[in-house]
C-alpha cells in the first residue's frame, strides 16, 4: 500500500484519505521497502523435518525434502482476487509429510479438497493434513468472507474502515467520477452484506456497494452507488467512511488535504 507500482517509490506516510505521497528521497521507507519485500517469500512458507507450513496463500513454490526424499509444493494461485488456490505436490515416490495450512480469522469458511473428500479448517487455526502423498497429488482450497466494517480510532469518531477478506477497501477518486468530493457520501451498515465485486473474479478488483449522499451535497439523500478499490492500489482516496450524514463536517477543500497517518489498521492476512 505504501509503494508506488508505477516506478517503486514509497510513501514516508501512507495516507487514509487524500492523496498518497511517494518520494524517491533517500528515506528510511525508501531503503526498508525492498528489504520487507525480499523477505516475504520467507513468510509464505516454513519447513521442518517432516512438516511443510503455508502461512500466505501466494503464488509460489517451495524445494524441500523428507530425509532423501526430495518434495516440491507449488501454489497456483490469483489470491485475493479469487479466494481460493490450488496446491500441487511433487514428489520422486510416496513420501509422508504433514502439510499445513494457515485459516485467516476473516474466513467463514476454509474448505480442502483431496479429491476424495473435503476437509474443513477453523478460521485463526492451522489445518494439518498428514498422509503418505503421492506423486502429482493436488488440493484444491476454497475461502469464503464475508464485508464487515472496522471502527476507526477514537482520533476519527463516527469513521470506520470496510474490509473484505483480507484487504481493506477505499473510495477512489478515479471510480467515482460523480462525487464533488470523496467524504460526499455515507454508507448503511445494513448495505455492507450488498458489497459486489464489478468484474467477477477478474483483475482489476473494483467492488460497488449502496451509498447516500451527505445532506451537504446537491443530491442530498440520494442513492449512489460507491465504488471501492483494495488501499493498496488506491492514489488519491478516502478509506474512513462514515455510516451517517454529517452536514457540513468538512469542507471539501479541507477534507481533500486530509492526511491521516498515525492509525492503527488491523493486518490484512
Amino acid at each position: 500500500a505504501a509503494q508506488d507500482p508505477r516506478n517503486g517509490d514509497f510513501c514516508y506516510y501512507t495516507a487514509l484519505c487524500g492523496a498518497k505521497e511517494y518520494s524517491a528521497f533517500p528515506l528510511c521507507c525508501v531503503s526498508s521497502g525492498p528489504r520487507a519485500v525480499a523477505a516475504i517469500p520467507d513468510m509464505v512458507w516454513s519447513a521442518s523435518d517432516d512438516t511443510v507450513t503455508v502461512n500466505i496463500l501466494a503464488a509460489s513454490s517451495i524445494d524441500w525434502a523428507v530425509g532423501d526424499n526430495p518434495v516440491k509444493l507449488a501454489i497456483r494461485t490469483n489470491f485475493p482476487v479469487r479466494h481460493g488456490a490450488e496446491i500441487v505436490i511433487d514428489l520422486a515416490s510416496p513420501t509422508v509429510f504433514t502439510l499445513r495450512l494457515r485459516v485467516p480469522d476473516w474466513a467463514t469458511a476454509f474448505v480442502v479438497d483431496t479429491g476424495e473428500e473435503q476437509l474443513d479448517g477453523a478460521a485463526g487455526t492451522m489445518f494439518e493434513l498428514r498422509r503418505q502423498w503421492q506423486p502429482g497429488n493436488r488440493l484444491q482450497v476454497r475461502i469464503s468472507c464475508r464485508p464487515e466494517l472496522l471502527s476507526a480510532t477514537a482520533a476519527y469518531p463516527g469513521r470506520v474502515l470496510l474490509r473484505y477478506g483480507p484487504q481493506l477497501l477505499t473510495l477512489s477518486e478515479a471510480d467515482n467520477p460523480a462525487l464533488a468530493h470523496l467524504d460526499a457520501v455515507h454508507i448503511d451498515p445494513a448495505a455492507v452484506s450488498q458489497l459486489r465485486p464489478v468484474h467477477g473474479e477478474k483483475a482489476p478488483q473494483v467492488f460497488e456497494m449502496p451509498a447516500r449522499f451527505d445532506d451537504a451535497a446537491e443530491q442530498a439523500g440520494a442513492a449512489y452507488a460507491a465504488r471501492f478499490i483494495p488501499f493498496a492500489e488506491a492514489r488519491r482516496h478516502n478509506m474512513l467512511l462514515r455510516t451517517r450524514s454529517e452536514a457540513n463536517e468538512r469542507a471539501p477543500t479541507q477534507w481533500s488535504r486530509a492526511f491521516a497517518s498515525h492509525i492503527h489498521v488491523p493486518p490484512g492476512i
